[in-house]
């Protein structure tokens, strides 16, 4: 993107020569390639056997990112594989032939660290805990680990900082200290990792700390300025807001014919709060209703057969969206383990094999097998699941939850349903609002 391309907003930034800053940037913002931008800006100011890092949540950000990046001297990489790359070769005890067994957990580090050296396994951490982590923190207490990235990063960028855990913030600091520069990029809007500890509070306070130079990037680029405007503003005007009809606009339930006429050939979506609540009005609307599960079901088979039903059912849906979601980090396996990884999962969608157990014992998950495979197999055959992810009719109504990450020409929703107790659901909110690309129709 040439320079000339760049808002105001994103020139600021760029042209920033701060040792460190902060951004906070809306959905659809250009966040990515700003981001990008800068990296090859920064990276020219650099010595040049120094490295600048930039770090995501997650592989398919990973991959966006290195396709829009081309420079031997920047790195684009996991939180966790920056830290099994950079840090773990500083403990002795630490095997470069590790295993991971996430499906394991225990609830200290202690445990965690034994099983580590006398096993040499990472196992997962209970609750909002994160052992890699803790041990990568008592690392940088090594003065050969402060030594080595000293003299070898430039700066460290992190994508998505809003989901952040505590000890995230604590290397933060700890890159600080040794001088290296560190750029974040996040929305607290957009936390979506709050039950392994994301704290977007902390990254607000970032903002408001004077190490930073602090910058926002709210122009929405995917929303009609006014819906950006509104989204912003956690407020629902009483009265329309728009310009050349498109905008923000009050209706009753009353006109949902009308507007449905009237929009016809635009894509059309009706959030409510739950399935429970879902109504097709008289045959206007397909009703895409959350896959519903038992509800004392293990979580992790509910994320994992929710990944196999998009496997089977949704186009551009890949290996490492899969793992993703799962998070777990794909740069941990060779070539030969993800080639047989995806052969086991294609063979049983697609070839209706009987077991998952070779796929789900290299990820750790060889015991919730059949549960998997029960649940898998009841959810496939059932046409509402294929109708959730293949729904080709441009009128449909979802849940807001179920509606993150898409995007629509308008979007309907009652007020209420964004209230709680009284209280606006700001989260909610701003996903509501931010799913539309021309038009908000609220019924008050």
């Amino acid at each position: 993107m040439p320079s000339l391309d760049f808002t105001l907003e994103q020139q600021r930034i760029l042209d920033c020569t701060s040792e460190n800053i902060i951004v906070s940037a809306c959905a659809g913002s250009g966040k990515s390639s700003t981001l990008v931008e800068k990296a090859k800006r920064e990276i020219l100011l650099s010595r040049p056997w120094k490295k600048l890092a930039v770090l995501t949540f997650t592989n398919k950000s990973k991959d966006d990112l290195i396709s829009k990046v081309n420079h031997p001297s920047i790195i684009i990489t996991t939180f966790h594989s920056f830290i099994f790359e950079n840090l773990f070769p500083f403990d002795p005890q630490v095997s470069d032939q590790l295993k991971e067994m996430f499906r394991v957990e225990v609830d200290n580090y202690t445990k965690w660290l034994d099983i580590l050296y006398n096993k040499k396994t990472i196992v997962g951490s209970k609750g909002k805990s994160d052992f890699v982590l803790e041990h990568a923190i008592k690392l940088c207490n090594k003065k050969n680990v402060q030594h080595f990235f000293k003299s070898k990063f430039h700066a460290i960028y992190i994508d998505e900082a809003q989901d952040n855990n505590i000890q995230q913030y604590q290397l933060i600091e700890f890159f600080i200290r040794l001088g290296i520069k560190i750029l974040m990029v996040g929305d607290a809007n957009q936390t979506l990792y709050g039950f392994r500890g994301a704290c977007s509070n902390t990254f607000t306070r970032y903002v408001h700390d004077n190490r930073f130079s602090s910058y926002d990037l709210k122009q929405n680029f995917r929303c009609h300025h006014i819906i950006n405007r509104i989204a912003n503003s956690y407020s629902f005007p009483d009265e329309h807001v728009y310009e050349e009809n498109m905008g923000y606009f009050v209706i009753n339930i009353n006109m949902l014919n009308q507007v449905v006429e009237k929009l016809v050939d635009e894509s059309i979506v009706f959030l409510k709060k739950t399935n429970y609540e879902l109504s097709d009005h008289d045959g206007k609307f397909s009703i895409l209703k959350d896959i519903s599960f038992s509800p004392d079901l293990d979580v992790m088979v509910k994320k994992i057969v929710i990944c196999l039903l998009k496997i089977k059912f949704k186009e551009n849906y890949f290996m490492y969206n899969f793992l993703d979601e799962l998070q777990i980090d794909i740069e941990k396996f060779k070539k030969n383990e993800i080639d047989f990884f995806r052969n086991c999962v294609e063979k049983y969608i697609y070839e209706n094999g009987n077991s998952l157990d070779g796929a789900l014992s290299l990820i750790g998950f060889a015991e919730l097998n059949n549960q998997i495979c029960e649940t898998y197999s009841s959810l496939s055959q059932l046409e509402e699941t294929k109708n959730f992810f293949q729904n080709t009719n441009k009128h449909v109504t979802m849940t807001i939850h179920s509606s993150k990450g898409l995007e629509f020409d308008n979007v309907i929703l009652k007020k209420d349903d964004l209230y709680h107790n009284g209280v606006l659901q700001k989260n909610n909110f701003y996903v509501s609002m931010t799913r539309a690309r021309s038009r908000v129709l609220v019924i008050l």
